[in-house]
């Protein structure tokens, strides 16, 4: 009898152990991961973790040089959104036509293209597709900017996806099968890009649990009221919508299992 207690307490004390091991082991693979994302205005979206990432520096009538990226990623050539790009003079993420240009200014350049994917001081950035024009503005009449994009943009386990300047296209389902993204950043102006209606099922294709709108109210031709496709959203699915003020910050978490 004194054996079989004996037996039953090894036994019970090797499953406690078990139990605490694998309590250990699932805890670590959900360690909650998080980046700062501040909207600094039109489609201007500074990212800080490890790195700061500045994406399309250009706000109206007012200068991003204060916040002192480590990286800037420029989604095309347009003047709204290469921005101070060439003053600033930090390594600049971006099309293939656009890193050369931004050479020739004496700016520190990684050029890619359409699904690449690189690495930069360890943040990752993949290049995905966006449907609109490219041409780069500030070169005198201008010139070749390649092709609009758009990025998938990791770090410190988050992973961020800024749509660029773009139209609906369906393809944006495969970007969030893909990457997965935490957030995803769509323009709802209208006449140059998406508006609400199309951003809502952009937002649907992608998945990404965050949405936050930009690329509105910079200008008249782009002014639209962002709270009803906030409540469209909140009100048929389970995403959520966060209607940013220019200068505002939120707190980007992802408890995805690793």
């Amino acid at each position: 009898m004194t054996d079989v207690l004996l037996l039953m307490g090894s036994h019970q004390r090797v499953r406690a152990g078990t139990l605490a091991l694998q309590e250990k082991f699932h805890s670590l693979k959900s360690i909650s991961a998080y980046i700062q994302l501040t909207w600094l205005g039109h489609s201007c979206v500074l990212l800080s973790g490890t790195k700061k990432v500045l994406i399309d520096p250009f706000i109206e009538g007012g200068s991003v040089a204060y916040t002192n990226p480590d990286i800037v990623a420029v989604t095309h050539g347009h003047a709204d959104h290469m921005g101070e790009t060439v003053a600033l003079k930090k390594m600049t993420v971006a099309i293939s036509e656009i890193a050369k240009y931004l050479k020739t200014k004496g700016v520190p350049a990684e050029g890619m293209n359409l699904g690449g994917t690189i690495s930069v001081d360890g943040i990752s950035f993949t290049m995905t597709p966006a449907l609109h024009s490219a041409w780069i503005e500030e070169a005198g009449i201008g010139c070749n900017g390649g092709a609009a994009a758009g990025f998938v943009i990791r770090m410190d386990g988050v992973t961020v996806y800024h749509a660029g300047d773009t139209a609906l296209f369906s393809d944006m389902k495969l970007i969030g099968e893909l990457y997965r993204p935490d957030v995803a950043l769509l323009p709802i102006g209208g006449r140059f890009t998406m508006s609400i209606a199309e951003a809502m099922m952009a937002a649907n294709f992608v998945g990404a649990k965050t949405v936050i709108p930009i690329h509105y109210n910079t200008w008249e031709k782009i002014t639209v009221n962002p709270v009803p496709f906030k409540e469209a959203i909140e009100r048929t699915t389970d995403l959520k919508v966060k209607i940013l003020k220019p200068g505002e910050s939120v707190e980007i978490l992802s408890t995805r299992v690793k």
